[in-house]
Order: structure tokens, then sequence, then C-alpha cells
């Protein structure tokens, strides 16, 4: 609703002496084409109506629109009044001659006029809003509206006073937004005006420049936009002092620190006042704590290896003296185009000159693995090592009792290989196999098709050499591949006719390598189809007999079936064989 002049009053006099008055009715509000309004206690006379009156101007005339005759009638309904724009006020028809008739305030159909925010203002974690009162007469209380997320959400009501403090809100980490709407008894509220913000100032300390960077949004939707902004400081805990006044249109501010104030803490608020008004908004306070910085510098990866236990430890060097606000390692498996971020890593200041990370997540059989140390100083600055990473063996299994061995050339920026050293390990114990060339990439290991322990053998290569850091370092360096376990498929052969009593008197399999199966079964049947046999182990032959009692001379079917080695495989054969007596 529309805020009007002050109501008119009919003024009936019988004398010169006022004795009483006749009250009207409280008219509320409008609820659509609802009138709404409270009785009225009057004492002087008998109640004879209310009347209300209506005009399509605040000046008038007003016309009587209708006499409402039941006293506890609190609401009436203008019946079909269009969408035009009228005015309402209503008076108390009581026998009370010579009574001055008072009239309500009066009230248009519209919507309640917004109240007009003067301030949003930051005291702190809390936010102050103040406003000018809506001047439509219906008004009774007050919405405050802020933004979460991103709806505009009611936070609370406010019925009496044009201010009020959010205590729920985050200036100190956002610009919180707000809205105030006027509200009647009938729950008409006001039309959204331009929302206003706080001012979240940000600080941040160049101690490269020795100085401190300020950054914030202005203050919006004054009518008479911002006349001036202050800056205020305080350092180590001292009074505020204005440091500079600024035009209206500033968002930035770039403050010199002095030399007698480094590692002082610096807080700053800035003050925004509006024009041709005493308005003003405070910011969020922001503190800092400048000083010099000693950048990162000499980063480098010295190494990256792979343990016998089958971690990679990877090793650098970097400058002591750098004082870092994070570091972190960073991987790629396989290829060095995709790194990501692998580990941050825990530091204490002043650093190691030289440092190491175990990565006990390493895969041994997908590639190389790339290594990066990344940093960043308390300035912003990110500094990226030299790369480093491990060498990847790999290897297969060939039917001519040979294992051939592949890997990937040592990878470590500004390092030079000497040689490759192969080393075959067999029961758990590493023997040198071969001393190679730097430029070597391949190797063939011939395996003993008599020895069972060489059905399982494992390798792992060693690379010598240096590697040239910063500051003319050149320290020797050994990297070590992963681990790579090779075994040798069984050699099956199945005899075709064994004789009990002959040379060959039972019937099994000869293998080669048996140390790697993991199950087997074999079984014998008659030319009937019945089974007359059967083992799970391979060196458990069939003598020829079926419950104790030799089986007769003639064709018998066999089946076997085996698995074997931690890789997979395995072996399936039918066929017939002759016993012979």
């Amino acid at each position: 609703m529309k805020l009007l002049p002050t109501a008119i009053l009919l003024w009936l006099f019988s004398s010169p002496v006022l004795t009483a008055q006749v009250f009207p009715p409280d008219l509320l509000c409008l609820r659509g084409d609802t009138i709404v309004w409270g009785l009225p206690n009057n004492t002087c006379g008998s109640f004879n109506s209310y009347d209300i009156w209506f005009s399509n101007s605040l000046g008038g005339p007003y016309a009587l629109l209708s006499s409402v005759t039941n006293p506890g009638q609190t609401s009436f309904v203008h019946s079909n009044p269009g969408s035009q724009l009228f005015f309402y006020y209503m008076t108390g028809n009581f026998d009370c001659p010579g009574e001055p008739v008072l009239s309500s305030d009066t009230l248009d159909n519209l919507l309640p006029e917004p109240p007009l925010i003067q301030s949003v203002s930051v005291f702190g974690d809390n936010v102050q809003l103040t406003w000018t009162p809506s001047p439509s007469p219906e008004v009774y209380a007050y919405m405050i509206y802020r933004l979460i997320g991103t709806n505009v959400d009611i936070i609370d009501t406010v019925f009496t006073g044009n201010t009020y403090l959010d205590t729920g809100a985050a200036p100190t980490l956002r610009s919180e937004e707000y809205y105030v709407l006027a509200l009647d008894q009938c729950g008409n509220t006001s039309q959204f005006l331009d929302p206003h913000k706080t001012i979240l100032l940000q600080a941040q300390a160049d101690s490269c420049r020795q100085l401190v960077a300020l950054e914030w949004n202005p203050y919006e939707n004054w009518p008479g936009g911002i006349e001036s902004q202050i800056l205020w400081l305080s350092i180590d805990g001292g009074a505020f002092q204005a440091v500079d006044t600024l035009g209206g249109e500033a968002s930035i501010y770039e403050y010199m620190v002095a030399e007698a104030d480094e590692g002082a803490e610096h807080c700053f608020y800035l003050q925004a006042d509006e024009g041709g008004s005493a308005a003003s908004s405070n910011s969020s306070i922001s503190c800092v704590l400048p000083q010099v910085i000693t950048p990162m510098e000499n980063l480098a990866v010295k190494n990256a290896t792979f343990t016998p236990a089958g971690s990679v430890r990877l090793d650098w060097v970097w400058k002591a003296e750098a004082e870092i606000a994070s570091a972190a390692v960073w991987r790629a498996v396989g290829d060095p185009a995709n790194f990501a971020l692998h580990s941050n890593l825990a530091f204490a200041l002043p650093l190691n000159g030289a440092e190491s990370f175990e990565d006990l997540t390493a895969p041994q059989n997908q590639g190389p693995v790339y290594y990066e140390i990344r940093t960043v100083d308390l300035c912003g600055a990110e500094v990226q090592s030299t790369l480093g990473a491990t060498i990847f063996l790999r290897g297969e299994s060939t039917t001519g009792f040979s294992n051939l061995l592949t890997w990937s050339p040592w990878e470590l920026e500004n390092s030079q290989v000497l040689e490759y050293e192969l080393y075959r390990v067999l029961n758990g114990i590493p023997q040198l196999e071969a001393v190679l060339d730097p430029t070597q990439t391949s190797y063939t290991d011939e395996v003993d098709p008599e020895n069972p322990a060489e059905a399982s053998v494992c390798y792992y290569l060693l690379a010598r050499g240096g590697v040239f850091l910063p500051e003319g370092i050149n320290p020797p360096v050994v990297s070590r591949s992963n681990t790579v376990c090779l075994e040798q498929h069984p050699i099956v052969l199945v005899p075709n006719a064994f004789a009990p009593n002959g040379f060959n008197q039972v019937f099994r399999p000869a293998i080669q390598y048996p140390n790697t199966i993991t199950s087997f079964r074999m079984q014998i049947f008659d030319r009937y189809g019945q089974q007359v046999f059967e083992s799970a182990d391979w060196s458990e032959g069939w003598d020829g007999k079926f419950k104790d009692r030799a089986m007769p001379q003639g064709v018998y079917v066999y089946r076997i079936q085996m698995t074997f080695g931690d890789q997979g495989g395995g072996f399936q054969q039918e066929g017939v064989l002759v016993l012979l007596h």
C-alpha cells in the first residue's frame, strides 16, 4: 500500500469544549478486493454503522461506498473495482451527538511502498542494516531477505524499529546481499528494490614488492552514489588511523609497507560514504602479515628409484632458505603428459636442502612412473622441478626356454647413464646377470629346462650414472627398475601305451617344470565309458588296475586337465592309450 498524508479528520462541534471522540475502525489493509479493519472502541453512544468512503484521487472528492451495519464485521469486498486505483478511509457512525468523528488512515489498493535501505555495514562478523520506513500506513513489519547460495531467502521479520543486526552472516568470507520488504497484516509485501551488498575487503601481502594489495567491491545502489571512500589501518593492534581518501569508483589500492613495519600485522577496513546524506558503510576487516619472501630456486629431482619392497623413493634438492606455502608431488604413470597431483608434502621452515618421499602406491606394471615436485611460495609463485622417472622393465617367457627382457631408457633430466646392471633373482637371491651398455634396452636370458627352480625367475635393472644438479653439484646416482617375474609354462608329453609288467609300468604324463602346476586331474576310462582311475597328483600314474584287479589288455581313453602359474594358463588333452601285458 502506498503511504498517504495524515488521515482526514471530520470535526463536528456541539460546543467549544471537546468531551469525547468517535473513533473510526482501524483500517488495516486490503487483501485483493477485500477491505480489512479492526473494530473501534466507542462508548459514547450506540452503534449505527461503519462507513467506507472511496475516491479515485487522494484529494477526493470521496463518496460513500458502503455503510456496514454489523458491529462485529471486519471486512468488506469492493465488488469488481477492476484495475483502477482507489483510495479508502473509514469513519464510525455512532449515536454521539456533538462529538467529533475521526477518520481512519487513508489506504489505496496498491502494494505497500517499499522501504529504502540506507546502508548495510559490517561490524565484526555481523551485518547491521538500516532503512527508511515505508510511508504506507498499513505496514506493520519488515521482512529481511538475504541471498543464500542462488536463492533470496527471508532470514527474519522486524516488527519495531528500522534497524537489524544479522548475526548469521559471513561478511568476512563473501559480500552479503540484502533486501528489505514492507509487510501489511493482509500478507501483502512491497516490491523488491535493488539490493544492497556489504563491502568485502580482501588484503594480500605482496612481500616480493613490500606492499599490501587491497581489493573490494564498491558499495552499490545508493541514490546519492558514493561520495568518498576512506581507508583505515591498524598496525599490531593499535588504533585505526585513516590512510587515504579515495574516490567513489576506486576498487583496488596498493599500500606500501614501511620497512619498520615488516612482519607486523596490518588490518584494514574501508568506510564508504553516500553523497548528500549521512549514510555510511564499513567493509569487513582484512588482516595480513607482510614480510619479505625468499623465492624457491634450484628445485631439481635427484633420483626416482624402486626399492626392494616395491615402493618408489623420490629424492630432490631445493633452496633451503625458500619460504613456501605449499609443496606437492605430482605423478604421471606411463605418459608424462598425464601429470596429476599425487600427494601434498608436509614441511617446516627453514627447509632441508635435500628431501625424499616414498611413494607406496606406485604401479610396477603400467610403464615408467614420472615425478615432479611443485611448490608455491608465499608470494603465490609456482615453481616446477626437473623431471624424474623410474626405469620400466618388462619381460615375456618364450617357448625356447628363455626370457626376453626390455626396458625404457633412464629418464632423469640433466643426468647421464654410464651402464646398466641386470640382476637375476632365483629363490629370493639376486645375482648379477649382465653389465650392459647404456644404449642397450633389451636382453635375452636363457633358462635351464633341467632346473625346476628356473621355472620362475625374477629380474630387476640398475642404472648407474650421475646427475648434474644446480650450483655445480654432480653426485653419482643409482636407479633401480621395477621387478618383473617370469614363469616358464610346463611342457607336457603324454605316452600312448604302457605295460605294467614291462619297461613303462605306470601311465602318466611327463612334465617339464612341474613345480608351476597349481591344479591337476587325470581320468582313465575303459571302452564302455566306465572310469577306472582318477588322480589329482601328476606324479601318481595308473598301474593298469581297477579295484586291485588287473585290467585286460586293450585301448583305454584318458583325459588330463591342469592349470599352472601365477599368470594363469592351463592344459587339457584327451586321447587313447594302449594297455599291454
